[in-house]
């Protein structure tokens, strides 16, 4: 990718993201596809893209939806700090979807509290992605329960 077609987009982080992505815990962010996919019809994630098929139109008619977020490349200037990740790799997926591993690079790396009957027991990294993806979209509709379709973008630190 030349430097004249790399795209710089802005994004906001909330004080414990921007800690982790100092700390080098945080390399993944989710964000919301939107507008989520009408749920009719096949849907087909691929890198980069969503695209939707629906059926109930006459004739083949897909939407495809660019991440607005950039691609692999490209840059994220975090809103009010001096910090610039660059893309590692963009996908769409449901966020139910998360693994452990996934949700330990999106910052959360869980919390062991001792050892019980059937060993270690705490809270997993992805119950910790859900809880605070809930804080901050269960209101929009977009929360844990509604499974939304979602961005999943890997970056470095550049500086």
């Amino acid at each position: 990718m030349s430097d004249e077609t790399m795209k710089t987009s802005l994004i906001s982080f909330n004080d414990d993201m921007i800690n982790a992505i100092q700390s080098g815990r945080k390399t993944q962010t989710r964000l919301p596809v939107e507008p989520q996919p009408v749920e009719i019809g096949w849907k087909k994630p691929y890198d980069g893209w969503f695209a939707t098929y629906e059926p109930e139109r006459q004739g083949r008619e897909f939407h495809r939806v660019k991440c607005p977020y950039g691609q692999p490349g490209d840059s994220l200037r975090v809103r009010d700090q001096d910090i610039t990740l660059k893309l590692t790799s963009v996908r769409v997926e449901r966020v139910g979807d998360i693994s452990e591993e996934d949700a330990q690079a999106e910052g959360f790396p869980g919390v062991a509290f001792g050892a019980g009957p059937d060993g270690a027991e705490g809270v997993l990294p992805s119950d910790e992605f859900a809880s605070a993806w809930d804080r901050i979209y269960e209101a929009r509709g977009l929360g844990w329960d509604a499974n939304p379709w979602v961005w999943v973008i890997g970056f470095v630190r550049e500086d």
